[in-house]
């Protein structure tokens, strides 16, 4: 594993390695992601993509957090895939790379075995970026049938469907059942 400051590579990123001064955030990026969680997970599961820059600008295109979560711990080093495009396919690059992952749909049918395999580990959902299951706030929103129980200060979580004919039912099923357990 290639290590600089707090960022372990993995090894099939050698050949793409970088002074990490050779690049710089794109002045136009109109997405701002959240560092913290790109480091955490840097720092639980290694870094294991590498950005992607233009070479006639040095500009990120894609991979601007991760960029600066290497920053915050400190590396030296970024693999870095240079384009060469002009600047409008670049535009289409910055632009598309932020906006098509906001399209995906999450199948919570694959993703919650996924999340209970993890919840069974050691380090639990830790550098995921996804949150700990926690009840619903007693709101006037529309969940899922499906719903996720972490009682405060039990390490049980509970999936389950819930009963009801439409959305508003289920959570009041659901917060009728909390407050009963409680």
């Amino acid at each position: 594993m290639i290590v600089s400051g707090g960022v372990k590579f993995h090894d099939a990123l050698d050949p793409l390695m970088e002074d990490i001064r050779k690049v710089r955030p794109h002045p136009d990026n109109p997405s701002s992601g959240d560092q913290e969680q790109i480091a955490v997970s840097i720092e639980i599961s290694g870094m294991y993509r590498p950005v992607e820059a233009q070479r006639s600008t040095g500009y990120i295109l894609a991979g601007n957090t991760t960029y600066a979560a290497c920053l915050l711990l400190e590396s030296e080093l970024l693999p870095v895939v240079w384009l060469d495009v002009d600047d409008e396919a670049a535009l289409r690059i910055l632009l598309g790379d932020n906006q098509l992952a906001r399209l995906a749909i999450v199948d919570q049918g694959l993703l919650t075995p996924l999340v209970e395999r993890l919840l069974e580990t050691e380090m639990r959902l830790l550098g995921t970026g996804y949150d700990e299951p926690a009840l619903p706030p007693e709101a006037d929103i529309e969940p899922a049938h499906m719903a996720c129980v972490n009682r405060v200060g039990d390490d049980l979580v509970s999936w389950f469907d819930l009963p009801g004919d439409t959305d508003r039912d289920r959570l009041h099923y659901l917060l009728d059942q909390w407050r009963l357990d409680r």
